[in-house]
């Protein structure tokens, strides 16, 4: 180890630098200066000693202190000389102090009960049997109900007794991704399960919910300036709990007219919000999460239970920016199949070590520590650093079993092709986007798109002491990696994304002893003859933004005319876009895949997906039945800054197939002129085919 001298106040020679204690690779700077290569003078008296040691500990916290400051002045290649890679054990999302706690029934604050318990009762929780106001201002039943209640059962048809209650609040804060120089984020706060508080932090918390037992989650917008929504990405929720763009939820203490805003968003703000309520202005909005499911053949369907979902942000026009500082985080599901999965072992329990959740992320920083982000640049934002769980390049320490990775491309608009360094443990597939795969999967690699999620599990009995999670796909913009969907173009070795650190031996305990082939979540697959409609939906490139069906999107604007509730319909989506990347993400219900540019679906297709991933000039064919709430919803592309640059439709399905909230396409002013750019190819004709 190179040592770099100084000589400054009188102190001795030989003691080392903070340059020299990053050189060095020491898992903390602090700890290479105090634990190694220090000198300190030997002999004298015990007292000596430590009057010594006190003194040279308040040098080293005062040249620390200016080393940080100096950092502040440096470039970001400086800055990352501050990381010591692969020293940073993994953050569990998954343990007692970061998954979120319900109030005890005897803790609910007062203006809870006040505000949100009596309304849930009279309003929100009567959902569970009803859809929300129509446009006649009425109220229908759900279609296909019988002896249930939109899928959760009760005594007799009764309504249950009150749903567990949260309560998040979003604030601003700090996180350290470099050692010792905070960078400023967003973030999500509530207390947690081993009875503390979630600390403010990056990533959380994480919510763990059942199957059929409704929550409702209270979240408290305190971001002074920003404007928030929150999105349950993957759930059956009905329209005023979902997340609508358009559905915000208003700073604590924050006036819409005293701050400067478009004449677009005042109206927005006054006269187009969806909700037919108005608690948003009071600072936060009450969700109500049922976790439903929808029935088939008059019971509720056990397989449309989720799994892994997660929550973000999803507010109009600011989403990429909100999710990139730092509103995402899981949300864990247990079905009924999940549930007998694990007790006969086939899984491990959600809340054990060997269930590990992984949010991958790309973020660039500034020289100061905060983040870079151009919420000018619609194309796409890349970072190049790669956080997972909110540390760069971690290490886990794994004993020699399986462990199943339930892993969300947390990314604005990066992919990832996934794989183990060297295929030492090939993985197996056991679920994508919110739900189990009705077959594990053997897999070697995995294509994650931003917002898509694979669960997988990796067995580490036979593997190497050490080795890593690779990204090997190659992508240097917003447009989308290299090559096609089908055949991307991948290098290996690949970057590195964490470390894997194999014990010599398993600890103790069962393992679970799932394995590619394994019957895990039968879906009910929507047959040929029960279409009743075919759709063609293209995307594309225009003005500098985004359109769907050659239109942006427009809040108030019906885009799915005549979509039946309970009925389902063929969807042809094209990618229009000249060779850019879109995942397509759709709110509500889950897809099922039928063909991808004419090909059968592969098995990893063959249950439910929320996403969509199509490449340039790619063409997919999906089913999809929307059965539990009226419209309106949203699809979307889920590289977010095209979101927000308007690649976005309105999903309006109706009991009778009318606009119900909305308005017909021919009563709505466009607010952006189309124009098409010459080198640009004319869109497919929209179409709607009765068949």
């Amino acid at each position: 180890m190179r040592k770099e001298f100084k000589q400054t106040d009188g102190k001795k020679q030989g003691q080392l630098t903070r340059r020299t204690a990053v050189k060095a690779g020491s898992a903390t700077i602090a700890g290479m200066v105090l634990g190694a290569g220090v000198h300190v003078a030997s002999g004298g008296k015990r007292r000596k000693k430590q009057r010594k040691k006190r003194r040279r500990q308040r040098d080293e916290r005062g040249d620390f202190e200016d080393f940080v400051k100096g950092v502040q002045n440096r470039t970001p290649q400086s800055l990352r000389k501050l990381l010591i890679p692969f020293s940073e054990e993994l953050p569990r999302l998954n343990a007692p102090n970061t998954v979120a706690a319900p109030f005890p029934e005897r803790a609910v604050p007062a203006e809870f009960g006040e505000i949100g318990t009596n309304r849930v009762r009279s309003e929100v929780y009567n959902r569970l049997a009803v859809n929300n106001t129509s446009s006649g201002g009425g109220r229908r039943p759900i279609a296909g109900e019988v002896g249930f209640l939109n899928g959760i059962s009760t005594p007799e048809g009764e309504l249950l007794e009150g749903p567990l209650l949260y309560e998040v609040t979003m604030r601003k804060g700090f996180h350290e991704f470099f050692p010792k120089v905070p960078t400023p984020v967003y973030g999500y706060h509530s207390s947690t399960l081993d009875g503390g508080v979630y600390p403010f932090d990056y990533l959380g918390p994480t919510m763990m919910t059942n199957a059929q037992v409704p929550i409702i989650v209270r979240y408290i917008n305190d971001m002074g300036d920003v404007l928030t929504s929150i999105h349950q990405h993957g759930g059956h929720n009905s329209r005023v709990d979902d997340g609508h763009p358009a559905d915000l939820i208003i700073p604590l203490g924050f006036d819409p007219h005293a701050t400067p805003t478009t004449e677009f968003m005042e109206h927005l703000l006054e006269e187009e919000r969806p909700s037919p309520f108005e608690e948003e202005d009071l600072g936060f909005k009450e969700y109500f999460f049922p976790h439903m499911l929808p029935l088939q053949d008059g019971i509720p369907d056990e397989a449309e239970a989720q799994s892994t979902m997660w929550y973000h942000d999803h507010a109009m026009d600011i989403t990429a920016e909100n999710v990139w500082r730092g509103l995402a985080a899981f949300y864990l599901n247990l079905g009924p199949i999940e549930e007998r999965l694990v007790m006969d072992g086939i899984l491990p329990d959600r809340f054990s070590p060997y269930d590990v959740p992984l949010v991958i992320q790309d973020r660039s920083f500034q020289a100061d520590g905060s983040f870079y982000y151009d919420n000018l640049d619609h194309n796409g934002t890349l970072g190049d650093l790669f956080p997972i769980n909110g540390t760069i390049q971690p290490v886990m320490t794994v004993e020699r079993r399986k462990y199943r990775f339930r892993i969300l491309n947390g990314s604005n608009a990066r992919h990832y092709v996934l794989a183990v360094s060297g295929d030492e443990a090939p993985m197996v597939q056991v679920g994508t986007d919110s739900w189990l795969l009705p077959r594990a999967v053997e897999r070697q690699e995995v294509l994650l798109s931003p917002g898509k999620r694979a669960d997988v599990v990796i067995d580490f009995t036979d593997a190497p002491d050490e080795f890593y999670l690779e990204n090997i796909l190659l992508q240097n913009d917003g447009r989308g990696p290299k090559g096609k969907l089908d055949d991307p173009d991948t290098e290996r070795p690949g970057f590195p994304l964490m470390k894997f650190k194999v014990e010599k031996r398993q600890k103790g305990g069962s393992d679970f002893h799932v394995g590619g082939g394994d019957e895990l979540n039968p879906v009910h697959q929507i047959r040929d003859d029960e279409i009743v409609r075919t759709r063609f939906i293209e995307v594309a490139r225009r003005k500098g933004a985004w359109v769907i069906n050659h239109t942006f999107w427009n809040p108030m604007r019906n885009d799915t005319p005549g979509m039946v509730m309970g009925t389902a319909e063929r969807l042809i989506i094209e990618n229009g876009g000249g060779g850019w990347w879109h995942p397509m993400h759709f709110h509500l219900e889950g897809m099922q895949v039928q063909s991808i540019n004419g090909k059968p679906r592969d098995p990893v297709q063959a249950g439910l997906q929320d996403m969509l991933m199509l490449g340039g000039g790619d063409v997919g064919e999906v089913y999809i039945k929307f059965r539990t709430f009226e419209g309106p919803f949203v699809f979307h592309c889920h590289t977010v800054e095209h979101e927000d640059m308007r690649m976005m439709h309105n999903i309006n399905d109706t009991v009778d197939g009318g606009d119900g909230v909305l308005l017909p396409e021919n009563q709505v002013e466009e607010d952006i002129e189309v124009v098409v750019a010459p080198e640009d190819r004319e869109p497919g004709a929209s179409q709607q085919n009765d068949d």
